[in-house]
């Protein structure tokens, strides 16, 4: 949800991102990119993002991820920039 000074918007988005782990032990740090598709109450657009984080291997399968990620909407009016803050989960097969 985007919250602005005279209104708050419903916001659903989705990306498709590459991330470079940058050493070969548990806990790392990461450069991503990525692109994707931002859906408002009002309007939609492509989106380009970079950005860095920080992965942890929890165990050999379970991995822990923050990252902080600028999302450019690419057919803004504006240049609409938001900057993310993510925290994840995931599981390696």
């Amino acid at each position: 949800i985007l919250f602005g000074p005279d209104e708050t918007e419903t916001v659903w988005s989705g990306t498709m991102s590459l991330d470079y782990n940058i050493l070969k032990t548990r806990f790392t740090p990461y450069f991503t990119a990525g692109v994707g598709y931002v859906f408002t109450d009002k309007e939609s657009s492509p989106t380009a993002d970079v950005g860095v984080g920080f992965r942890y291997d929890a165990t050999d399968r379970i991995v822990l991820k923050a990252a902080f990620r600028p999302t450019w909407w690419l057919d803004a009016e504006d240049d609409d920039v938001f900057y993310l803050i993510s925290i994840g989960v995931g599981y390696k097969f």
